[in-house]
């Protein structure tokens, strides 16, 4: 465990979502963790084992996913639903829709959550004050060219199951939808009803999303966070503490997972980013001097892996 020196200018605890591949039915499928990054205090405040989770498919609809705040809520993905908590980890209301399935990360802006539904090559909108799902946006390669349509997820009339694009990251600004999946070719915009390219991306990739005035994301089949900004370019290696390696359970199993899978990313601030791995584990990183400031690890279960990562900005649970 290395530790947020005392110095750094950062509210050190976030909330990490996790999955655990390859878990049996009724066994611990994750769960929800506070991390603070200065003490390495961890409080598990939700294991997640619901008996209707599907166990045949890898990932299938195992853990939990994307995490966002807005205003008192929590609000946390699941693979077919969205659940909302407020500050106190009370599990408040879980919202449905058919085109929800496999679903990954979230995005909250302006009133309204962005849900990544893999299975669908969507996103899929729900609206925080009606509460309701309002629209969503589906990604198809037509005479070889993408292209993005809006469908009605109140409709039976929308897209029919697909699975093309892994799409896994979605970050929603003033400057638009950003998006992208395993096998996009880079991270899309969309701005003003038009679908472009924001920014070329290797395969393989999760998280991606604006940074400054370039992108940052986790380049998991090279087990390293990347950002292109400024000018320059930041390839960290994923790493881990020798101590905690030496402890790892079922690191010799590739059906199930492998060690050092990047996954899950939070920018602090301009230069402050922290970024999950596997076994689940919480690592902070200076992009300016393009160090490791601090790691805590959650798991020494490999099957174990960090999904969502958020900003934890109440005192208490």
């Amino acid at each position: 465990m290395r530790l947020l020196p005392p110095e750094t200018p950062f509210e050190a605890r976030l909330i990490a979502s996790s999955v655990v591949r390859g878990a049996r039915l009724h066994d611990s499928h994750g769960g929800l963790c506070i991390v603070d990054c200065r003490s390495g205090e961890l409080d598990w405040v939700l294991d997640w084992s619901s008996p209707d989770i599907d166990v045949e498919e890898r990932g299938g609809d195992r853990g939990l996913r994307g995490v966002g705040i807005a205003g008192d809520q929590l609000y946390v993905l699941s693979s077919v639903a969205l659940i909302r908590f407020d500050r106190h980890l009370r599990m408040q209301a879980t919202y449905r829709n058919p085109y929800l399935k496999h679903c990954h990360e979230l995005s909250i802006y302006a009133g309204r959550a962005y849900l990544v539904s893999t299975g669908y090559d969507a996103i899929v909108v729900f609206d925080l004050a009606t509460e309701r799902f309002v629209t969503g946006v589906h990604l198809a390669s037509v005479n070889g060219a993408l292209r993005a349509t809006t469908f009605d997820p109140a409709s039976s009339a929308g897209p029919a199951p697909s699975h093309a694009f892994h799409l896994n990251s979605v970050m929603h600004t003033d400057a638009g939808l950003f998006f992208s999946g395993l096998r996009t070719g880079g991270l899309l915009r969309i701005a003003d009803s038009r679908l472009s390219l924001a920014a070329p991306l290797p395969g393989g990739t999760h998280n991606a999303q604006p940074f400054g005035d370039g992108v940052i994301y986790n380049d998991t089949e090279r087990n390293s966070l990347c950002a292109e900004f400024s000018g320059r370019e930041i390839r960290l290696p994923v790493t881990a503490d020798p101590a905690a390696s030496a402890r790892w359970q079922l690191a010799d199993d590739a059906r199930l997972a492998r060690p050092l899978f990047a996954r899950g990313l939070c920018p602090l601030s301009t230069r402050l980013v922290a970024a999950g791995s596997s076994p689940s584990t919480v690592s902070i990183y200076d992009l300016q001097e393009q160090r490791l400031l601090a790691q805590v690890e959650l798991s020494h279960d490999v099957r174990n892996a960090v999904h969502g990562l958020a900003i934890w900005p109440w005192p208490t649970r």
